[in-house]
């Protein structure tokens, strides 16, 4: 009886302890919410240089220009996550509005504009005044963009 007792309780013990813990986690869509403004955007090359110290380097305009073509992102230095999963770009010249969902395990932001097109970023880090997205770039320079944002009080 103390057998059928203890494998009983330790699953139900090691379930209750996962229930807690997921509770105590922060909502990644609550979290995001809010006023994100580009602190800076890095490129990682795919085609690793051994003559460069560091993966991620600032990149020109130029580059930055190459890298996102067909995306918004280059054009937008502040992201207002709304509530309602609505999300605005906003540029020097341009106001761009679509829709946002986190997916996945809370690790894919997916932006969906008017004209419905689609892109993902991997969500690869977000914290009370830090937003970190990666993104693939198709282009000729290929390889893995950075974009860090830091939360407007």
């Amino acid at each position: 009886m103390k057998i059928i007792i203890k494998y009983i309780s330790l699953p139900l013990l090691v379930l209750l302890s996962l229930t807690v813990m997921t509770g105590m986690s922060g909502n990644p869509e609550k979290k995001i919410e809010g006023e994100w403004k580009e602190a800076t955007w890095e490129y990682e090359k795919a085609d690793k240089n051994d003559t460069v110290n560091a993966d991620f380097k600032n990149v020109s305009g130029y580059v930055k220009e190459i890298a996102s073509q067909n995306l918004v992102i280059h054009k937008a230095e502040k992201w207002i996550f709304m509530p309602g999963r609505k999300l605005i770009l906003e540029g020097k010249d341009t106001t761009k509005e679509l829709t946002w969902t986190i997916k996945g395990r809370g690790n894919i932001l997916e932006l969906k504009y008017n004209d419905n097109t689609v892109e993902h970023y991997t969500l690869t880090e977000l914290s009370e005044d830090r937003l970190v997205l990666n993104f693939n770039t198709n282009t000729d320079i290929r390889g893995i963009a950075r974009l860090t944002f830091e939360k407007n009080n």
